[in-house]
């Protein structure tokens, strides 16, 4: 691969998921960072945070209602986002899903 797939508006799923929620996420879309990978392996991470967050934002104008970043490397491209809601991140998704269950085992 050499290019990082974004995801756009793709449900995060915390349970099984539901017929309902498979199909809602088989119509959702993604989209192809450009060139953000090979600014990743080069180790350019401002570049490649900066292309991640760009890609947001245009998904943003393109009327998306909901962003979520499918690779824990874009999750500091969320404080570079302009427009929109700053979109789910799977670091932040997994913690927040983590602690109410780690309370469980107290």
């Amino acid at each position: 691969m050499n290019d990082v797939d974004c995801s756009e508006v793709r449900a995060a799923l915390l349970t099984p998921p539901s017929r309902t929620a498979l199909e809602r996420a088989a119509r959702t879309g993604r989209s192809k960072v450009d060139g953000a990978w090979s600014r990743f392996k080069a180790g350019d991470t401002a570049g490649y945070l900066s292309s991640v967050a760009a890609a947001v934002d245009a998904a943003y104008e393109n009327g998306a209602h909901v962003v979520a970043l499918a690779q824990a490397s874009m999750a500091g491209a969320s404080a570079l986002v302009t427009r929109g809601e700053k979109p789910l991140t799977s670091p932040a998704t997994g913690l927040a899903a983590a602690v109410p269950a780690a309370t469980l085992l107290i």
